[in-house]
């Protein structure tokens, strides 16, 4: 089976990455275990990147259904642009919740665990004017979104685990201007896709216990950022 990456995503761990893609039937994978950043390196995974391997769906409870074994994996090359645009729209839905199929309020990023979404990674489409990326002001070499959805749910510093743009905000975390630049090169664009995520059930130090949004992927069109790699 192939897959086109749509997710890699950082964890604190940097040693471990976690990515997920899109067959061509519209089955979304992420390949477990998580593959090493070495392994990544090692074959050259990047966002638009074709995955070939054999994938057998863990049948895991919802949420994260997604999750599958995998052997003999080899990298294909990149995609093109209207092959990647047809992933993200395989996984595109409305509004956050339509995708996840549970409800998701404004300003509430953690999903309660008693209420189960039916799956963990979606695609929305958002105004570009409506979103931004702001730094962490507790830790510069962090980001987190605001984002508004098809269904006029607002949130605020979502955490953003895109790898690129981690590696990017190292690289710039002490220069504010990098970071007003990317806002005004994704307003700029016709369309925006977002790839949303769910963490692995997890309680905060408040109490709340749940799955929590995160911002796996910001893909712009008809131009791309040039320091994410998405595709050719």
């Amino acid at each position: 089976m192939k897959i086109i990456i749509t997710d890699l995503t950082r964890f604190k761990n940097q040693d471990k990455v976690c990515t997920a893609g899109v067959a061509k039937d519209g089955t979304v994978i992420r390949p477990m275990p998580y593959l090493s950043a070495d392994k990544c390196r090692e074959l050259d995974i990047h966002p638009g990147g074709i995955l070939e391997g054999k994938f057998t769906l863990r049948n895991n409870p919802a949420p994260h259904l997604e999750d599958a074994n995998y052997s003999k994996l080899t990298f294909k090359g990149a995609c093109s642009k209207a092959e990647f645009r047809s992933a993200l729209e395989k996984t595109l839905y409305e509004s956050m919740s339509e995708g996840f199929g549970v409800e998701v309020r404004s300003k509430d990023k953690c999903l309660p665990a008693e209420n189960l979404p039916i799956r963990s990674l979606i695609t929305i489409k958002v105004s570009p004017s409506t979103f931004s990326v702001v730094q962490n002001q507790f830790n510069r070499s962090q980001m987190k979104a605001h984002l508004s959805d098809g269904g006029g749910v607002e949130l605020s510093f979502v955490s953003v685990t895109d790898r690129g743009f981690y590696d990017y905000a190292i690289q710039h975390k002490d220069d504010s201007r990098e970071f007003a630049k990317i806002n005004q090169f994704i307003q700029r664009q016709e369309e925006l896709y977002l790839r949303i995520g769910l963490s692995r059930e997890f309680k905060a130090d408040d109490g709340r216990n749940g799955y929590w949004i995160q911002l796996n992927g910001i893909y712009t069109f008809p131009d791309k950022l040039d320091y994410i790699r998405c595709y050719e």
